[in-house]
């Protein structure tokens, strides 16, 4: 029996060592296939990313600022926004972010270099998780599993649409690793290095993410002085944190600057308004400015939290796409909900196995110090990324209005974001509260990688039971979705008071019900999925060889990078390149009326869009809408024609700027409906030369 033991575990060192090289090449092949399937194309400048703000805002403004360095000039100021304004106050032109070095490369077309800076920060944020979840200890299983879920998952994948938030999340994990270890080296160098990438976030357009870096830093240091009573401890790592921001505003210097003074003047400033505890206590604490506008003042901060993350998108997370899809076509079921917002994240799935994970190493207190500290940042910005569903909206929901004192409080009141918005100085100048969920995906994406870590090691057991108890439970919710929710049910769903009210066509209830079948199925498939290899996990537990556990954890790894890659490559929502390529409909008189020197003015018409766009649904509607965009010059795709368009928006407006001009604005839309324009336009935008052109 020895000799045969002497045997056996000279076999499994043969056996490791001609494989040694496999499992170290994993990580880069998963990552970089998965890359590949999600950038490849527009990178070769095939496709450019077409919904939201990527198409009619960054892409064209990114060309315009491109061509204003191609002519040896710094673009400070943009003459065709309106009747003027600055660009680099703008944030979200990131004019002097280091990675538009990449734009440099004009012997390639400009829709590749804009796929490639897209594509970069999506790597980048692989890179930057895999990065961190090794310095956590991960193996690289584990590593590789975080790096897949966070940067091609639902929340992270689909900030190819609004492109700051790209790069804020891509730095986002090496900002974390540098907070940890200056919280616990208490030295300057991880201060500097820290502020240098919270610089990076700035110089690309995203300060409310530093904001939040800044936030969990505090917090920490905090929880730990009073963990351990250990005041000096606590005062140097404050004193490290104050050199991490003297660091980043050094650095960012030329961003805040002119950001700061733009918004003080904008209409994000709190003006006579109450915001805080703070502009609460110089209003004098009186009861209609006072203390009484912060909780029951509903009207004044709806637009403050747009964009809020419902509780029940989190379903999203089990089953990719239940919840409909947005675009090409109209089958969003979720929003004939009532209490239903403003969709930020048309999906938020990172992987069923990853959720799983996580659930397994999820804890708030305990010796796993690690996994406590990303516990505590995942609850806090999820329940930050609810917004409006705060306290009182539940109050409501459940028992009806909320009513103290004979006022009805607003719903966020009592909620994360309500109390930050409350607490924190200026915090209130930050907008959408569902980008908090970013911070939450991350430290999700770290715990699911600490869990697979110790699935390789000595906790498989323990690991083995948790798993079997969500999945156990998981089948039973599928077995009870299945008897209950019929088919009759579903397709008796309707969207009431969006159907003519959305650019993307009625709603198709009929491909809603096919896209929740859909999404049941594949939970269904990744379940039996992951059961087979449950299955094989006894066998690994009556053997001493890695061998078959690195196998193990890394069919685990594969299967949650084919599952996201099927769930998630429709969120780039991609249209040709050809569609930026094309003359306009009135290009001739654009250029006629360049060449005497007097820029054409247009008015932005918001609202204005053909009709069959509202009664007709299209497979094509992204490209269609695209193509509309550019015809009409609206809202930045003027600036690269040398058009000046007036009602054109901005990230921060000047309060009286904005009085002016959207008086202007109302007076030439009032002028111009009075000439026979209706709210509607019926009009084939292809070939009509429709544009109002005026000098």
């Amino acid at each position: 029996m020895a000799q045969n033991a002497i045997t056996t575990r000279t076999q499994t060192k043969s056996a490791t060592g001609k494989d040694a090289w496999r499992l170290a090449a994993m990580p880069t092949l998963i990552i970089g296939a998965m890359w590949l399937w999600f950038c490849g194309p527009m990178m070769l400048g095939q496709t450019v990313v077409g919904f939201r703000d990527s198409g009619y805002l960054y892409y064209p403004m990114f060309e315009a600022i491109d061509a204003v360095w191609a002519s040896g000039k710094i673009p400070l100021w943009n003459p065709y926004c309106n009747f003027g304004l600055p660009v680099v106050a703008d944030g979200t032109s990131s004019v002097f972010y280091p990675g538009k070095l990449v734009f440099l490369a004009r012997f390639l077309a400009y829709p590749s270099r804009y796929g490639i800076y897209l594509s970069m920060h999506v790597l980048l944020a692989a890179i930057g998780t895999y990065w961190m979840a090794r310095f956590f200890k991960c193996n690289r299983a584990g590593a590789t599993l975080a790096a897949v879920s966070y940067a091609f998952g639902g929340p992270v994948i689909f900030q190819v649409t609004n492109v700051i938030y790209l790069v804020s999340a891509a730095w986002l994990p090496i900002a974390l690793v540098c907070v940890w270890q200056l919280l616990a080296t208490r030295r300057l160098g991880w201060a500097v290095a820290g502020g240098g990438v919270c610089a990076m976030m700035i110089l690309g357009g995203d300060p409310q993410m530093v904001y939040h870096v800044g936030l969990i830093a505090i917090a920490s240091i905090f929880w730990q002085m009073a963990a351990s009573f250990d005041v000096k401890v606590g005062i140097k790592q404050l004193a490290c944190l104050a050199g991490m921001v003297v660091v980043t505003s050094m650095m960012a210097a030329v961003q805040l600057i002119p950001s700061a003074d733009l918004t003080a003047r904008s209409e994000r400033s709190a003006g006579d308004r109450v915001v805080n505890l703070y502009s609460c206590m110089t209003n004098g604490g009186q009861e209609e400015n006072g203390l009484s506008q912060l909780l029951k003042n509903e009207d004044a901060i709806v637009g403050q939290f747009q964009f809020s993350l419902a509780p029940w998108s989190l379903a999203e997370m089990l089953a990719p796409n239940i919840s409909g899809r947005p675009f090409p076509r109209h089958s969003r079921w979720v929003d004939s909900l009532p209490a239903a917002d403003r969709m930020w994240y048309p999906s938020l799935y990172i992987g069923l196995v990853v959720v799983l994970l996580a659930a397994t190493k999820f804890r708030l207190w305990g010796r796993d110090y690690r996994s406590v500290w990303f516990s505590r940042i995942l609850v806090v910005f999820l329940l930050g990324a609810f917004g409006w569903y705060g306290l009182v909206w539940a109050w409501r929901e459940i028992f009806g209005a909320a009513v103290v004192g004979g006022e009805v409080w607003a719903a966020p009141v009592g909620g994360v974001y309500w109390w930050m918005s409350v607490c924190l100085p200026k915090y209130f100048v930050f907008l959408y509260p569902a980008k908090l969920f970013v911070v939450a995906n991350l430290a999700m994406c770290l715990l699911a990688g600490r869990a697979l870590n110790d699935m390789g090691r000595r906790n498989l057991g323990v690991a083995f039971k948790r798993m079997s108890v969500v999945l156990a439970a998981l089948f039973g919710l599928a077995l009870m979705a299945s008897l209950v929710w019929g088919q009759d049910w579903i397709a008796s769903l309707k969207i009431q008071g969006l159907d003519g009210a959305t650019l993307y066509g009625p709603f198709q209830s009929e491909l809603a019900v096919q896209q929740i079948v859909l999404a049941l199925l594949h939970a269904a498939v990744v379940m039996v999925c992951l059961s087979g290899l449950l299955v094989g996990q006894g066998r690994c537990l009556l053997t001493h060889d890695r061998l078959p556990k690195d196998r193990f954890v890394w069919g685990l790894v594969l299967l949650t990078a084919v599952d996201v890659a099927v769930a998630n490559r429709w969120l780039l929502s991609e249209v040709p390149a050809t569609v930026f390529t094309r003359p306009l409909a009135d290009e001739e008189s654009l250029e006629i009326l360049a060449d005497t020197g007097r820029p054409a003015t247009l008015v932005y018409l918001s609202g204005q869009f053909p009709q069959q766009f509202r009664l007709e649904s299209s497979p094509d509607r992204l490209q269609e809408l695209m193509r509309w965009q550019l015809v009409s010059l609206q809202p930045k795709c003027h600036w690269g024609r040398q058009v000046r368009l007036i009602g054109s928006f901005h990230s921060i407006w000047p309060q009286r700027y904005q009085q002016f001009v959207f008086g202007y604005v109302d007076e030439a839309q009032a002028l111009l409906r009075s000439e026979g324009w209706d709210s509607d336009l019926d009009v084939d935008f292809e070939t009509d030369d429709w544009i109002s052109v005026s000098t």
